[in-house]
């Protein structure tokens, strides 16, 4: 069974040692709630001013059998690096000043009214790490997607291919999560997660329907995120690709979930010293519960406690629901 590994710091933890009056703090926890995978994500800071710059192993050393009297040939490791980018995720409220002084609690009232801020910048970052693509946009960094992408590529042995066909596929992606395996990374000398700032209250000059000028004043908050993912070791992740939604819900010719994502369990090079956890939509994991209440013999789904929330393990994996993951994914060769 996989052990959860919870000494890597979260946005969570890094808020509570950076922010000691905690204004950051709510935030930070009504994320978590919103985006499962920020749970599990560690967080690293960048070497690089707008990323961070990693060094991967391509190639071992090699070692030899040595005799009495013999010497050795010096051999070395190959290495490569790579240049990991994080996006800017910005947004801006204004929130009425006249609404915030009706207000028996200002600070709450102002929250609540930024929240579709929050979701939406949560929803946005969610895209960003599955399905970023700095090759077509350069502000976007590259997520898991554009990473795995092709069942014949360098990195094949980590893709398990479902049977779906046609472009209503989805996958589920299991991310084995440590600092030296795939973590998340925000720039040098940056703020980890979602920044907010308030900038107080201004007037704000508009027009009306008819065009004439008008004056209101608003509390002005900006909220800002500077957030990428690095892929140390393209072994820590596995994606079960090319599920066939349509066929998954009407449970026609569907893919055996829990079959595949026991494959998946034994493609991760090793559950030690990592946090692992499975991403899947809301669609597939209603599939995954109706195969699992189906199965005639015991399944490795179990339910379970994470920060004190029960969660739905797999082989002692948490299922982490994420909305952002597509219904309409073409199929992958």
């Amino acid at each position: 069974m996989a052990v959860l590994n919870t000494s890597f710091l979260t946005l969570s933890d890094i808020a509570k040692q950076t922010d000691p009056d905690g204004t950051v703090s709510p935030i930070i926890e009504l994320l978590g709630q919103m985006n499962e995978m920020l749970d599990d994500i560690p967080w690293i800071e960048g070497n690089l001013v707008t990323g961070h710059r990693t060094t991967v192993r391509t190639k071992l050393p090699d070692v030899y059998l040595r005799g009495l009297n013999e010497g050795t040939r010096v051999s070395k490791a190959g290495n490569n690096q790579i240049d990991e980018t994080t996006s800017i995720i910005e947004g801006w409220s204004e929130v009425d000043e006249e609404l915030l002084r009706l207000s028996s609690n200002p600070a709450q009232t102002r929250l609540n009214e930024d929240s579709g801020f929050v979701e939406s910048m949560n929803q946005k970052c969610q895209e960003l790490l599955i399905y970023g693509n700095h090759g077509n946009d350069p502000k976007e960094f590259n997520g898991v997607h554009v990473r795995y992408d092709e069942l014949g590529g360098n990195d094949a042995g980590q893709i398990i291919d479902a049977g779906g066909t046609g472009s209503d596929n989805t996958s589920i992606w299991l991310v084995g999560w440590s600092p030296i395996t795939v973590h998340g990374v925000y720039g040098k000398h940056g703020v980890a997660g979602l920044e907010t700032k308030d900038w107080g209250t201004v007037v704000v000059e508009e027009t009306d329907a008819d065009s004439n000028p008008t004056r209101i004043v608003k509390a002005r908050s900006q909220f800002i995120w500077r957030p990428g993912i690095a892929v140390r070791d393209y072994r820590y992740v596995v994606r079960i690709a090319n599920i066939d939604v349509s066929n998954a819900v009407t449970e026609t010719s569907a893919a055996d979930l829990i079959k595949l994502m026991s494959r998946a369990m034994e493609r991760i090079y090793s559950m030690n010293g990592v946090r692992p956890a499975f991403y899947m939509n809301r669609a597939i994991k209603e599939v995954l519960r109706v195969q699992e209440v189906t199965k005639t013999t015991n399944s490795t789904l179990r339910m379970g406690e994470i920060y004190g929330r029960p969660v739905l393990m797999a082989g002692g994996v948490p299922i982490r629901c994420i909305d952002r993951i597509l219904n309409t994914e073409a199929r992958i060769v």
